[in-house]
């Protein structure tokens, strides 16, 4: 079994990482920082949006670290060389020329990550990593909590612009001019980055919930439905969403902890294709 945590010394890679650390942790500051401590310090409502604020950063962040550190479904080249099982050919696998190894069909090669990846959707420079089958569940949870954020920032900044448009503490540093340059960039930033999450995020779904995932989809049969029966179609539907997020209650799916009781897939009982 390969290692469950990697970290990939890609320097495209980790500058999109710490750039997105930056975008949150600006949002944060200016949320906090620049508008709640100044002016609603003393109220019940600058707490409530403080605490709500805190937890949907920790998710983001949480979210994003999994997204980036975990293995996202390596296909282990232990005991799985071309001469080592020369009969899987036979069974429906393909062979990999760079990886030099025998993988599943959903299985395809990263030449960022050099390694054949597990229903590999795409490489996102934004998590430094694979999107793949151990580590999708992460990937639409940081999505869908950054979505959130960007939405929660847009309106509590613009009401705050609308109730608050002069006022200041004195005992603050900031400028109200500076309050409000702080606000609209970070309104700006909500929109584009929260724009552009939402529609991987649905992109995301729309893989799982159609039966396939990054290459997969190219291929014709996999758009064919599988269930005529509308109730059997999402029984499907919600059995493929369990398989990503790891548990049947669909609560637990929004926590971005590895519920899964097994973290060794094995694939169609062979042993030499574990990830």
């Amino acid at each position: 079994m390969l290692k469950r945590f990697h970290l990939n010394i890609d320097p495209v890679g980790l500058s999109f990482s710490c750039l997105t650390y930056v975008f949150l942790l600006y949002a944060y500051y200016v949320l906090i920082g620049v508008v709640i401590i100044p002016l609603m310090n003393e109220s019940i409502y600058g707490c409530l949006n403080g605490v709500l604020l805190t937890i949907l950063i920790f998710l983001c962040i949480i979210s994003h670290l999994k997204a980036s550190l975990s293995n996202p479904g390596y296909v282990s080249i232990l005991n799985n060389k071309y001469n080592d099982k020369p009969q899987i050919s036979q069974e429906g696998y393909t062979t990999c020329s760079k990886c030099e190894i025998y993988r599943t069909a959903d299985s395809h090669h990263c030449g960022i990550c050099r390694k054949c990846i597990k229903k590999r959707h795409h490489h996102c420079p934004w998590i430094n990593n694979c999107i793949g089958e151990l580590n999708q569940k992460y990937f639409i949870q940081f999505n869908f909590y950054t979505s959130i954020l960007c939405i929660y920032g847009i309106i509590f900044l613009m009401t705050s612009l609308i109730i608050y448009p002069d006022e200041i503490q004195t005992s603050n540093r900031i400028s109200p001019s500076a309050r409000v340059y702080h606000s609209v960039f970070v309104i700006v930033e909500c929109i584009v980055f929260g724009l552009f999450v939402f529609a991987i995020m649905c992109e995301q779904i729309t893989s799982i919930t159609s039966s396939c995932v990054g290459q997969k989809s190219n291929h014709s049969e996999t758009r064919k439905s599988c269930f005529d029966n509308l109730g059997e179609n999402l029984k499907l539907k919600y059995f493929q969403f369990c398989q990503v997020f790891g548990q049947k209650n669909p609560i637990l799916w929004l926590f971005p902890f590895d519920f899964r009781s097994n973290s060794n897939f094995k694939f169609q009982g062979n042993n030499f294709f574990s990830v």
